[in-house]
């Protein structure tokens, strides 16, 4: 999927997952127990983060695109983009921690 979504592009980061091996199951099975211990303190810094309408109002303000159509990405690569959000670099992103958490595909759904 990433070869076909970026090209040429993706080998770089295909070279990071084999360095990194976010998702191997062995290196998964590590991160879940440390995850889960620390839930609530991830929750909390989860709930600093500013809310949509918050969002919406700044973009609004400075008369910036709020929505992929808006700044002409297709519907389509949405999803995609985003799952893949994870493997540009060695961060822990929200795509990360949804695949951690087994939600990735459920969250996907909703748009």
């Amino acid at each position: 999927e990433l070869r076909d979504f970026l090209g040429e592009g993706a080998e770089a980061m295909i070279a990071l997952e084999e360095k990194e091996g976010k998702y191997d199951r062995e290196n998964h099975a590590r991160r879940l127990p440390v995850l889960l211990s620390r839930w609530e303190e991830i929750r909390k810094e989860i709930c600093t983060l500013p809310t949509r309408a918050e969002i919406d109002a700044i973009l609004d303000a400075i008369g910036a695109p709020k929505t992929a159509g808006e700044m002409g990405i297709d519907r389509d690569t949405v999803p995609v983009a985003f799952r893949r959000a994870g493997d540009i670099r060695d961060k822990y992103v929200l795509p990360r921690l949804l695949w951690d958490l087994g939600v990735a595909e459920e969250f996907e759904a909703k748009e």
